[in-house]
């Protein structure tokens, strides 16, 4: 039988363990599914950011968005699937801000373009990107 869910996104996990049917705190289905987007799209922000941030470059909204995001999820009150959605649709674009602010840092830093240092690559060494 293929269960509705599979929610361990808080501690009122059903028998410490994860919710199948209904959260017990009361998050349905979508919800939980919506909440676990959000944290794979906020780990594709964080990859960029972070990036960018080695090589010297930030972003204020980027880093606002990243604690209101990881705030959404943890604090557990949100069940709104309209608003969570808009919300992922926003760390599309903030994945998106922080992509575009890495390869320009990266261009500034290497005085060539990141999908320029990729093309270039022999198979298998990527570590020639991060050695410039």
């Amino acid at each position: 039988m293929e269960k509705a869910m599979f929610c361990r996104q808080c501690e009122q996990a059903a028998q410490g363990v994860g919710c199948e049917v209904m959260g017990n705190c009361g998050k349905n289905p979508q919800v939980a599914a919506l909440l676990d987007l959000m944290i794979h799209g906020l780990e594709g922000v964080a990859v960029y950011a972070h990036r960018a941030r080695e090589l010297g470059a930030k972003d204020p909204e980027v880093d606002r968005f990243m604690l209101d995001g990881l705030f959404t999820r943890v604090t557990n009150v949100n069940f709104d699937p309209e608003d969570i959605a808009g919300r992922l649709r926003r760390c599309y674009q903030m994945k998106e801000q922080a992509r575009s602010l890495f390869e320009k840092a990266y261009q500034e830093r290497k005085g060539r373009s990141l999908r320029s240092s990729i093309a270039g690559l022999r198979h298998g060494s990527l570590r020639e990107i991060r050695q410039g």
